[in-house]
């Protein structure tokens, strides 16, 4: 599932998980990081003090509600996290 296997990715450059604030999909990329074999990004997504990021700012493709649009929200390069501002593609 691409709209998940951006966080696995994220997690195998990183060795940490960063989640928005509200994630419905905690279950399924549990499941993703168990298909992958993933025993330590497993044990991240069953604690409950996973990193979220600002979810005004960061809105993913399956969240996003405007269909068939090319364009992408992005916050000010002030506004966003220093550890969020290369090596990210999403």
């Amino acid at each position: 599932d691409g709209f998940l296997f951006r966080y696995v990715l994220d997690y195998l450059r990183d060795k940490q998980v960063v989640l928005p604030d509200h994630f419905p999909e905690k279950g399924r990329l549990r499941k993703e990081a168990e298909y992958f074999q993933l025993p330590e990004l497993v044990k991240l997504l069953t604690q409950d003090d996973i990193k979220h990021s600002p979810d005004d700012y960061f809105h993913s493709d399956h969240e996003d509600g405007s269909q068939g649009s090319d364009q992408r929200q992005c916050p000010p390069p002030s506004l966003v996290p220093a550890d969020r501002k290369s090596g990210f593609i999403t």
